[in-house]
């Protein structure tokens, strides 16, 4: 258990777990309120660690969610709540580590119009840091430069992530990045372009091609589309291509 910081409960000297405290500082005060989902609790039993957490009564993982009907619509909602929420964690100083579908809920019910994005799950979570090494996350969601240079950033590996999971949204393949192929340039510009969309590949060119340095770099933008509004993100220059 990584321990963050010391507390005296019921007279006794214990150690806050890391990912308690990593989302007591992205989660806020107000329950629910946040995109992150709230702890409320934790203890410590022997050698394991429980943490009580906000459960929304109504809400799947987004790994079972995309097996749905997403039209491309619905995916840039997701995908600009995503944003945002990644970009208030990276402010408040953490750095999630593991964006995935598994670790995203989508909350819903009758009075909800559009679905909403919770953010679960910082066991890989840390503080924000300028370079890591030796990554830590889901193998396959592992950003290329880690390979390539063997060192990472939080605001590339966290755009790279969402442009992962953007993917998925598109491509309806959840299994996508179980390939070994996610880190092949070739094989990621063919899928992309092979989808029936339009501004969604723009937006996966940008998230997965380009090493965007900071989570602020990226504008979240309103435009018409199909009679609805719908968001697309665009980036502050300069621009670099991704080292794969």
């Amino acid at each position: 258990m990584l321990c963050s910081s010391l507390q005296v409960v019921n007279g006794e000297l214990h150690c806050v777990p890391l990912e308690m405290m990593l989302m007591v500082m992205t989660a806020g005060d107000s329950v629910g309120e946040n995109a992150v989902i709230s702890p409320l609790a934790w203890t410590s039993l022997d050698d394991e660690v429980l943490l009580i957490m906000e459960r929304p009564e109504h809400c799947t993982v987004l790994f079972d969610y995309i097996d749905r009907q997403i039209d491309e619509g619905l995916a840039k909602e997701l995908m600009r709540q995503l944003v945002e929420a990644a970009i208030h964690i990276h402010k408040v100083g953490v750095f999630h580590h593991d964006l995935k579908p598994e670790n995203i809920l989508i909350e819903y019910d009758e009075a909800r119009l559009i679905p909403r994005v919770r953010i679960i799950d910082f066991g890989c979570g840390c503080f924000m840091t300028p370079g890591y090494h030796g990554y830590v996350g889901t193998s396959c969601y592992q950003p290329p430069e880690s390979n390539t240079q063997g060192t990472y950033e939080a605001g590339p590996t966290t755009v790279w992530q969402l442009g992962c999971i953007l993917l998925q949204l598109m491509s309806k393949m959840i299994d996508l990045f179980a390939t070994g192929m996610q880190h092949c340039e070739h094989f990621l510009a063919y899928t992309i372009m092979e989808l029936e969309v339009s501004e969604g590949k723009k937006m996966l060119l940008l998230l997965l091609f380009i090493n965007i340095l900071q989570l602020s770099e990226l504008v979240i933008n309103e435009v018409s589309f199909c009679d609805n509004k719908v968001t697309f993100l665009s980036v502050y220059p300069p621009q670099t291509a991704r080292s794969f």
